[in-house]
């Protein structure tokens, strides 16, 4: 274990290397104080022999330890002080963690996403690629398939994402309809029709809605003025007597209004998510109020 040198001095941890002279072991270098100890910032393992132990350090030409290549070290939390310096994946010389981040082709860190494996990042769940506008990944980075984030993220359901979808589709039918309100016309060989125009499309089950409520009105026309398509005014307006127009408006109006707002209950009633819950329940309060207040009709006239 020790060495006692020519001069009669003794040399913890050294070795006879001949002529009376001590030094260390193989492997290891004398430092400041004579004693031996390994070159760099290696550590002695149970063998005795240097190396860079097993938390992801290699050693390089200098004979130091450093992490691989891509890879930046990583100090253990305050509180673990036994812990020892590790190795991690690094991005521009900061550490993440493969599995909840990306690090794409130009050094840049995205927080959440995965690699495709050609130097660009996306969304990802556990370590994998995933669309979040078609799946979600909870806070546990688990995936679901077909569902949408619930409780700030910390669940997934698939009645959010059929909210969501609904939600998309009333955005997208508010931002491209026309605006204009569906009437009814004559169509071919003296019979009633009628045209959806700006609500054709419309989502949450309202297309229907106003389909019936213009098809009151249709049957109206039959009904009152079973001539007021002639044949010859095919895609026109119904010609209806002026003198006898604005009592036969209100009456017709008043029934249709009445259709669409029962048609809309009932679309509500099977409606459990929020979306078209408020899209319903806004065009049904219109509804309302064009019967009562621009028609004047009372109760279910």
């Amino acid at each position: 274990k020790d060495c006692c040198s020519a001069d009669g001095k003794k040399h913890s941890g050294q070795v006879p290397i001949g002529k009376g002279k001590c030094g260390c072991p193989k492997g290891l270098v004398l430092n400041s104080n004579d004693r031996c100890e390994c070159p760099g910032n290696q550590i002695k393992g149970k063998d005795g022999r240097c190396g860079c132990g097993t938390h992801g350090l290699i050693l390089n030409s200098a004979g130091m330890c450093v992490c691989p290549k891509g890879q930046v070290p990583v100090k253990p939390p305050w509180w673990n002080i036994l812990g020892s310096e590790t190795c991690m994946p690094g991005c521009a010389g900061t550490a993440y963690d493969l599995k909840k981040d990306c690090c794409d082709a130009g050094g840049n860190l995205h927080p959440g996403q995965v690699s495709n494996g050609k130097g660009k990042c996306s969304p990802g769940c556990g370590g994998k690629p995933y669309d979040p506008d078609k799946d979600c990944c909870d806070k546990l980075g688990n995936f679901h398939q077909g569902e949408a984030p619930v409780w700030w993220g910390l669940s997934c359901s698939k009645e959010a994402w059929q909210d969501k979808k609904d939600e998309a589709a009333i955005k997208e039918w508010e931002d491209g309809t026309s605006g204009e309100s569906a009437h009814v016309i004559c169509g071919k060989y003296g019979s009633f029709s009628y045209e959806l125009r700006g609500w054709t499309g419309s989502p949450c089950g309202m297309q229907e809605c106003v389909k019936k409520h213009e098809m009151t009105h249709v049957s109206d026309y039959k009904q009152n003025f079973p001539g007021a398509c002639s044949g010859e005014n095919a895609s026109e307006l119904p010609d209806i007597p002026s003198d006898k127009w604005p009592k036969f408006k209100k009456i017709t109006e008043c029934r249709a209004h009445t259709t669409e707002i029962s048609c809309i209950n009932q679309k509500l009633s099977a409606a459990p998510l929020n979306s078209c819950k408020n899209f319903l329940k806004t065009w049904r309060k219109k509804a309302e109020d064009k019967k009562k207040f621009t028609y004047g009709c009372v109760g279910n006239e």
